[in-house]
């Protein structure tokens, strides 16, 4: 069984207008079981499958009898779906026994039925969306009647709604969207969702910030069936980027053993942020999982007060000792390999890890290779502490137009960096709150 959860482009099939060779499921339900003596017995209920890679072959049919009850019995014993044209599409389902020769079977529980793939949810990668199921298309394939796809979009949803004569006024020349049951396999015997067939690298393309807005509209294990496909470096990111509520339900459902991979891929000051939100009996043993250096790290990431600079600094940043030569500054940022998105400004460090000035890529870049740092770097750095309130690293960044500031210890020890990014993430979103409350008062 395929774990992806997509949709790609030629997985969808479009289909003519209604025809005996094809009938939607929704056309179905009502209509009436006539058996082979023209005695109505009931009303189609619903339709079993069994499941097959390029179709889901029908095996039985459901109907309501007059006293409401549900009778079960074989497909062999429909002769035909008769369409009957007046005025509107109607159509009878036509038996070849009578009554007295049919023998209703047990409904089991692990029945693969068709009403239950309605309202199901898929993932749509190319339209980062979820959409929902509203119809199902049948039709007749090597001498079996069979489920042929699934039907998103307004049209089936409006048919299904018993609205589709409005919507063929709107919309004349609109086709039904249908995905192919050989891209459709279900999650589990009950159908609690199905999801499509595509190539991992689909979800692989996405960013993690795309993916972790769909998760929103997603339950949970929706989300850990498209979570699972992740490699660890996408996993992480995503859980990075994913909503707290989110975030806690993986947390809560991933291994140890899972965490301890996954944090190999996220700055140490983040793995903080998501060892507060777990339970202290786990998060001690996430970071027994961890190098003792940085678990270190992390116990004194997450000893700074919330409010503080400390609390929500990157820990990621390059620090090059001010003996240093231009060469051998960027042979050091190579061996590195930093992110480029981190990379705003070079810091130099005596070997007491002291901040004594900021160097700018660009000057190292220009430098003759023998220069040493002391000489290149700018020895007015701005910097805060630790300690400093976050409203006062925001005031500071926009004061000087700030890209990066490094944040010091009361040793001038440097100890982090917060980024324009951190500032929108942590700092922005609370003063524009404050902001629409203090005009609602108004």
């Amino acid at each position: 069984m395929s774990k992806n959860s997509q949709i790609s482009p030629e997985t969808f099939l479009y289909v003519p207008p209604f025809a005996t060779a094809m009938v939607f499921f929704t056309d179905l339900l009502k209509k009436p079981v006539i058996d082979k003596a023209n005695h109505e017995q009931g009303k189609i209920a619903d339709l079993i499958f069994s499941d097959g890679e390029q179709f889901a072959k029908v095996t039985h049919l459901i109907y309501r009898d007059d006293s409401k009850a549900r009778k079960k019995i074989i497909w062999s014993c429909v002769a035909e779906l008769k369409e009957i044209r007046t005025g509107k599409q109607e159509v009878k389902i036509l038996l070849n026994k009578e009554d007295k020769d049919i023998t209703p079977e047990f409904e089991k529980k692990d029945d693969l039925r068709v009403r239950d793939i309605l309202d199901k949810q898929l993932f749509d990668v190319n339209g980062l969306k979820v959409v929902r199921v509203n119809d199902i298309l049948l039709g007749k394939r090597d001498k079996n009647f069979c489920v042929i796809g699934v039907c998103v979009g307004a049209k089936s949803l409006m048919r299904r709604l018993g609205l589709a004569w409005l919507y063929a006024r709107i919309k004349p020349a609109a086709k039904d969207k249908v995905i192919k049951w050989d891209s459709v396999e279900p999650l589990d015997r009950e159908l609690h969702t199905i999801h499509v067939k595509a190539q991992k690298e689909k979800i692989a393309d996405l960013h993690p910030e795309d993916i972790a807005d769909i998760f929103e509209d997603l339950d949970y294990e929706e989300q850990a069936l498209i979570f699972e496909t992740l490699d660890e470096e996408k996993a992480a990111r995503t859980l990075i980027e994913a909503d707290p509520d989110i975030q806690e339900v993986l947390i809560r459902n991933l291994k140890v053993r899972q965490f301890a991979e996954l944090f190999a891929h996220i700055p140490l000051d983040q793995v903080a942020d998501i060892l507060e939100i777990m339970p202290q009996s786990k998060a001690t043993k996430v970071l027994s999982y961890i190098s003792t250096e940085d678990a270190e790290k992390i116990k004194e990431i997450l000893a700074y007060p919330e409010e503080s600079a400390g609390a929500i600094m990157s820990t990621e940043f390059i620090a090059l000792p001010e003996g240093y030569s231009a060469a051998q500054a960027i042979s050091h940022i190579r061996k590195l390999k930093p992110k480029s998105e981190r990379t705003f400004h070079l810091y130099v460090v005596d070997d007491k890890g002291e901040l004594g000035g900021v160097l700018p890529v660009k000057s190292l870049l220009v430098a003759s290779p023998k220069t040493k740092l002391a000489k290149l770097m700018k020895l007015d750095v701005i910097k805060i502490s630790t300690e400093t309130p976050k409203k006062e690293v925001a005031k500071v960044m926009g004061r000087y137009d700030l890209l990066a500031l490094p944040v010091v210890d009361h040793e001038n020890r440097l100890k982090g960096v917060i980024s324009a990014d951190e500032i929108l993430a942590n700092i922005m979103p609370e003063s524009w709150k404050r902001e629409r409350s203090e005009l609602e008062e108004q």
